[in-house]
Parts: structure tokens; C-alpha cells; sequence
């Protein structure tokens, strides 16, 4: 919902005056582009009658004595000839008046983009603040100009989801009829965790030995004030409670146990003794969660916090200076760009709709030396915008922002008396796995160098050897404990249930009570499926009931193989699958049979 604000009455006619003229623009250019449709039907008839080559006019005669016979008599050359100069003078003119009215289009957006400005400096003036968005800035209230007419661009944009969303319906109508996709197993009930679906973050899970669930949650997450980034000032600390939730399958809360730092993964070792690692730290307890010790994890060890910065205050005089030279700097930056749009518009001019070829022909006038030149001058200008507003404060933030997610524990496992941990790699790009003991001492990094996407990378340990979710490689990888590889399996596929789709997959692994091993994608479409641990395909598990993407995603198996838990991560809530009835699930192999001999 938008907040409404006092708008300044010197904004209120210019506003209004603005969406009229876009009103009355775009009624312009549609009548203008009916013009040119019905005057391209009308050059398209009339080129008809001209002579053509052998080829075409034998394709053609049948159509040609017909309209001979309807208009009478047939016309001659002379008159063919000028009926085209006469629809080719309307297609220019048609082609002048749409230019125009794209013109003016654009013009009509300039001036809303400058009104929305004034508007936003009114707003702050005023101390209102808009809604908090999806990335926790709160954006300026535009009551006004949110209820004018959409824009071309707005209705455009509007096409391209509509069209992503009707694939996306598609491609879950074809999975449900793909016997090679039938789960075995179909959605039950939903573990929820409030009834406010953004808080507490649930950042993964694991089982104990007693089938309950250990949920890792809370975080810090931040959010801008009214005046957002501009402001120069980092924005604001919102933490959930750092804490792992006992929870019962059937989603009964058991017990609570809070720690001193965030939890981002979690496992269960022998005796229950449960391992929690996040935010660079690593935390042991016992079953009941009494904390039995801590210690900084091995990435937190190479990579210290950086330094804190001087609190320095300063004085109105500097304040004022820095602000006159950020004006002045937005100013050059903001005329920069008027000059940039103005050739734009110019290499515009020949722009057909509709047209690839002149399409074509305007993108690589953009890639010419003067708009090149001209765009560059553009961007460097508002990085150096952007590096003026960052205050002492923004910069210190920002720095620790970039350590905190170095800091990141995306897995964690155990086997014998090894404990594994995934993270972000501290001097370079990638992730890498660790192995210490159980009492976190003789850290040492065995494998480096993997590709994840979606800060995840997961790593399950089983007879002491680990496997690991490679996902931007579409592969899982086996190692020994001192990370020798070996073996690998999988592939790109986003039509067989075989492969790994998405952009990058599978996200997540967990052993089974028979040794199998079950990938966890996070889609289209979030789904769990079967493996051998040579790479075998094993079938379909579940298919999460919702449409996801590049997100995070965690899935835990009972140890009887009845039910799956998977993370639903947009919604912080857990869904249960549970095994079909057999009746159905007899059907469903005799299906999945008869297709494979077909």
C-alpha cells in the first residue's frame, strides 16, 4: 500500500499537466500507428498489380484476374505506378507523424522522471517515507503518477512476465503429464514459522535422531530510511533472534535454542551431538542444545573483520561543501546523460516498427565511436557520483557487508570423527571445503576452487568421504577426506528428469537410510530426486506445488523414506511431502514401465 504525502500545490497542475499530454500522446500514436497498418494493406494491394517476374506471376495469376474482373477493367501500368508514389508518400508521412509522437513520448517521460525528483525531494522535505520494497529501500510515494495512463514500456514489460508465466504454466502442465516426471511422493501439509512470511529467515534444516526437526533461523537483514542511498547513510540493522527451533514433523514447536550468532547450516553426529556453523563462527551442543563450545571457523581465522572506522564528525562547513559538489556533480552527470539521449534520438530517426533489419542497423549505429564515447563519459561521471556520497559510515558498512559474506558457512557435515564446512574462499573467487576435527581444531582446506551460485554450496559426508553439490557445474563431485576426487556425475537437461536444470543445480544433497542420494533443485521446478552414488537415476521424489528460481532450498528424508522436507525459502516456511498410496504408486511404475518400452 502507498502512503500518501503532502504534495506541494507548485507540483500539482505540471503533474496533472504532464499526464494529460501522455494521455493524448499515446491516443496520437495509436491512431498514427492504425494509419500506418491500414496504408501498408493498402501499398501491399497495390504492389500486388504490378508486373512481376515469370515465377511469381504464374504463382499469382489466379488472384490477379479475380481482381481484374472486380474492378472492371484492369489498370494500366501508368496508373499501377502512381497508386505505389501515392501509398509510399503516406507510408513517409504516417513514419514523420509516428516519429513525432514517439518524440514527444519520450518528452512526456523526461519531464515525469524530473516531477517524480521533485516529488521525492518534496516527500523528504515532508519526513514521509514510502513503502519498503523487496530489497529494503523505501521508495518515494508517487500517488499522483502511479494513477496516470501505463506506458508503452510499462504495458511491454507487463507482456514479457505475462509470457514468462504462461511458459512457466506450460512447463508444469507438461511435467504432470510426463510419466518419466511422476513423483513418488505428493505435497502435504506446510510447516510455517509465523504468520509474517519474511521473518524469521529459515536458512536451512537438518533432522535428529529422533525424527524432529533442527531449523536454523534469524539474521541480521537492513533497510534504508526515506531518504534510501542518497542519504550517504548505511542503512539499518533489523535482526531476527539468532536461534536454532525444535520442531516436530507434524510442525508442533518442541523447543528453542538461542545462540550468540547467526545460524546458516547444521548437523546432527553421533550421540545427537548437533554442529551449527555461520557468520565465521562454529558452535557445538548437545542433543537437548546446551552449547559445549565455539570457536572461530577456519575462513573467520584467514580473513579478520576489517578495522573500524574513525568517528570523525563532521563539521557544517565540510557537510556543505561535499553537498555543493554533489550537486554539481549530479548536474554534469544528469546533462551527460540529456546529451547521450539526445544522439540516441537521433540514431533513432530511422527506426522502423517492427522492422529487424532497421533494428540491426540502429544497434550497431550505437556502437559507434561518438555514442560510445558519449555513453562512457555517461558512466564514469555517475561512478564518480556515486563514490562522492559514500560517506565514512557507507564505507565502513559496505566493507564489513563484504567480509560478513566471506564469513558465510553454506554446509556442514560429519562422519567419524571429521567435521566438513562449505564457505566462500577468503582470497579469491569460488568457494572452498574445510575439514577439522570435532572439536574444531587442525583446520585444513581440501578442496578450493568451486563454482556456486546463489551463495550456496552444499557438502554431505558419508563413511568418510564427502560428496559435494557442484551446482554452476550441473554436477555432483565425490572426494576423499584429503580431497582427492573421485568420481563425478551429471548434466545440463531442463526437459529429462536424468539431468540437472535451472541455471544451476542441484543445490542440495542428503544421504537416505539405503545409502541412495537425493539432489535437491531449486528450479523450475523446485523438485528432489533419487540417485545412486555412482551417478545412477533412481526417479523423481517430489515437485515442490510452486514456481521458484535461483533460490536458496534444503531437503531432509525420514529415516523410513516416508516423507521429504523441503525449504520453501520465499515463503520461510517448510513443506512436507509424504509417499503416495501404493495403489497409486503401483500405477505409476506400471505407467513409467510401459513408457520405457515404448
Amino acid at each position: 500500500m502507498f502512503r500518501l504525502v503532502r504534495i506541494p500545490m507548485r507540483l500539482v497542475w505540471p503533474v496533472l499537466a504532464i499526464l494529460t499530454m501522455v494521455f493524448f500522446t499515446a491516443s496520437a500514436r495509436a491512431q498514427e500507428e492504425k494509419k500506418v497498418e491500414k496504408n501498408s494493406g493498402a501499398l501491399r494491394l497495390n504492389l500486388r498489380l504490378v508486373p512481376a517476374a515469370p515465377a511469381v506471376k504464374a504463382q499469382e495469376s489466379a488472384a490477379a484476374s479475380e481482381t481484374d474482373k472486380n474492378a472492371g477493367k484492369p489498370e494500366t501500368a501508368e496508373e499501377v505506378q502512381k497508386a505505389v508514389v501515392a501509398a509510399q508518400k503516406k507510408m513517409a508521412e504516417a513514419k514523420a507523424l509516428f516519429n513525432e509522437a514517439q518524440a514527444k513520448m519520450e518528452e512526456a517521460q523526461a519531464k515525469m522522471e524530473q516531477a517524480r525528483r521533485d516529488l521525492l525531494e518534496a516527500s523528504k522535505k515532508s519526513g514521509a517515507a514510502g513503502p519498503v520494497g523487496r530489497s529494503g529501500i523505501r521508495r518515494a510515494p508517487l500517488v499522483m503518477l502511479r494513477a496516470g495512463t501505463a506506458t508503452t514500456s510499462n504495458r511491454a514489460v507487463e507482456d514479457v512476465r505475462k509470457a514468462y508465466e504462461e511458459k512457466k504454466r506450460a512447463e508444469q502442465e507438461r511435467l504432470h503429464n510426463d510419466p518419466k516426471w511422476q513423483p513418488s511422493h505428493e505435497p502435504g501439509a506446510v510447516i510455517k514459522f509465523s504468520d509474517n512470511p519474511k521473518s524469521p529467515v529459515v536458512n536451512s534444516f537438518c533432522l535428529n535422531g529422533e525424527g524432529n526437526l533442527l531449523v536454523c533461523c534469524g539474521g541480521v537483514r537492513y533497510a534504508y530510511d526515506a531518504a534510501g542511498r542518497q542519504s550517504g547513510r548505511p542503512p539499518k540493522e533489523i535482526g531476527d533472534p539468532a536461534e536454532v527451533r525444535v520442531v516436530s514433523p507434524a510442525g508442533n514447536q518442541l523447543g528453542v535454542w538461542k545462540l550468540q550468532s547467526e545460524p546458516q547450516a547444521i548437523c546432527v553426529g553421533d550421540g545427537g551431538t548437533v554442529f551449527v556453523g555461520g557468520a565465521g563462527k562454529l558452535i557445538k551442543l548437545d542433543k537437548n542444545g546446551k552449547v559445549l563450545a565455539t570457536a572461530d571457523a577456519p575462513n573467520a581465522i584467514e580473513l579478520p573483520p576489517p578495522a573500524e572506522p574513525e568517528k570523525n564528525v563532521e563539521s557544517e562547513a565540510a557537510k556543505k561543501a561535499r553537498e555543493e559538489k554533489i550537486a554539481e556533480m549530479q548536474k554534469q552527470a544528469n546533462e551527460l546523460r540529456e546529451a547521450y539521449l539526445k544522439i540516441a534520438q537521433e540514431a533513432r530517426k530511422d527506426l522502423k516498427p517492427g522492422d529487424e533489419e532497421s533494428m540491426k542497423a540502429y544497434r550497431a549505429k550505437l556502437q559507434e565511436p561518438k555514442y560510445q564515447e558519449m555513453q562512457q563519459k555517461y558512466l564514469a561521471a555517475s561512478r564518480e557520483l556515486s563514490a562522492a556520497r559514500l560517506t565514512p559510515e557507507m564505507k565502513a558498512y559496505q566493507a564489513r557487508q563484504a567480509w560478513l559474506r566471506k564469513m558465510t558457512i553454506t554446509s556442514i557435515a560429519v562422519s567419524g570423527n571429521d567435521l566438513f564446512l562449505a564457505c566462500p574462499m577468503t582470497k579469491a573467487t569460488g568457494y572452498a571445503v574445510w575439514r577439522t576435527d570435532l572439536d574444531f581444531g587442525n583446520p585444513k582446506r581440501i578442496v578450493e576452487g568451486l563454482a556456486g551460485c546463489c551463495s550456496q554450496m552444499d557438502v554431505k559426508a558419508k563413511d568418510g568421504e564427502i560428496w559435494i553439490a557442484h551446482n554452476s557445474r550441473h554436477k555432483v563431485d565425490h572426494f576423499d577426506r584429503e580431497g582427492k576426487k573421485l568420481s563425478s556425475f551429471g548434466k545440463t537437461d531442463r526437459i529429462n528428469p536424468d539431468g540437472f536444470g535451472g541455471c544451476c543445480e542441484p543445490k542440495n544433497l542428503r544421504f537416505g537410510a539405503e545409502g541412495e542420494l537425493f539432489a535437491c533443485e531449486s528450479g523450475p521446478p523446485t523438485c528432489v530426486k533419487r540417485f545412486s552414488t555412482d551417478g545412477e537415476f533412481k526417479g523423481v521424489v517430489a515437485i515442490a506445488p510452486w514456481t521458484s528460481g535461483c533460490v536458496r532450498v534444503t531437503t531432509e528424508v525420514s529415516a523410513d523414506g516416508s516423507k521429504f522436507f523441503v525449504l520453501h525459502s520465499d515463503e520461510n516456511s517448510i513443506q512436507v511431502f509424504t509417499k503416495k498410496k501404493a495403489e497409486a504408486a503401483e500405477k505409476q511404475a506400471e505407467t513409467a514401465e510401459q513408457s520405457a518400452k515404448n
